[in-house]
């Protein structure tokens, strides 16, 4: 099977130099390399037959009887194996591709089409990587306190996890997924589960801003009055954490405290005496 056009045979860089190829002539080291292209050309294997010959004094220039004299002389320099009908070219198969023409050819380029694209779908999957950083989750969080959220440090996240620990806990779960800068895929909105479960910096969150406010039993009553009204969020975390903020909202107002205002406490009288002043 004839191999595709501008494909390419192996040739050793010290060729020239071999003593065998010196000691045959400059005439029959041409004809061996026509030789060599035109078994890999006609998928040969290495065999040249006789009828070759005209081939090979067409592609060197040479007269028949000049190329089969420089024939005879590879032949002994052991260069050429005789046939019955022609010659082989000594240790061919061992130099040059001969596992299918066309067909290897083509799979041979597939293979490197194959590597290429693996090469970029890694680079591509690199750069996606890097752009997903803190400041993208947190950005508007830190812009606010005049931090570059293409620039968070150590210390910032040290600084938001005070501040607010979910901030941290929604970077952490977005950390892997594949963000490209802003043309990432939307959140969808989901309902409740019944297994939902606060996260823990969701708790301590909790227990820092909301002191006084049964956790465990409005986690309860958040699922319940959400699972009926059919609710959907993109955040459960943080829709959470307005019920909670709500729940201590109302605690006060319960006990007569404002939410923003004097904290009052109400006396048997019906009179009230202001406890605390708001920071």
């Amino acid at each position: 099977m004839a191999t595709l056009p501008g494909s390419t045979v192996r040739l050793d860089d010290c060729f020239f130099y071999h003593p065998k190829v010196r000691r045959a002539g400059l005439e029959a080291r041409i004809v061996f390399i026509a030789a060599i292209c035109y078994c890999h050309r006609e998928g040969t294997a290495g065999a040249v037959p006789q009828s070759a010959l005209d081939i090979l004094a067409t592609e060197t220039g040479f007269h028949e009887e000049a190329v089969w004299d420089a024939i005879e002389r590879l032949v002994r320099e052991d260069l050429f194996d005789p046939t019955v009908d022609g010659w082989i070219v000594h240790d061919y198969c061992q130099w040059q591709d001969t596992s299918g023409g066309e067909d290897s050819e083509l799979e041979r380029q597939r293979a490197l089409n194959r590597e290429r694209q693996a090469r970029w779908r890694e680079r591509r999957k690199a750069e996606r990587a890097a752009n997903v950083s803190p400041g993208n989750v947190m950005g508007n969080h830190l812009r606010k306190g005049g931090v570059s959220p293409t620039q968070v440090g150590p210390e910032d996240l040290t600084q938001v996890e005070q501040e607010d620990p979910t901030q941290v806990e929604l970077m952490n779960s977005l950390q892997g997924e594949s963000v490209r800068g802003g043309d990432s895929a939307p959140q969808r909105k989901s309902q409740i589960r019944d297994d939902f479960t606060p996260s823990p910096a969701s708790i301590s969150w909790a227990e820092t801003r909301c002191p006084g406010v049964d956790i465990a039993r409005e986690t309860e009553r958040f699922i319940h009055y959400h699972q009926s009204k059919g609710t959907t969020f993109l955040n459960h975390q943080r829709a959470w954490q307005t019920w909670m903020n709500n729940a201590r909202d109302f605690a006060k107002k319960n006990r007569g405290e404002s939410t923003t205002g004097p904290i009052y406490h109400t006396q048997a009288n019906g009179k009230k005496i202001i406890l605390a002043m708001p920071r």
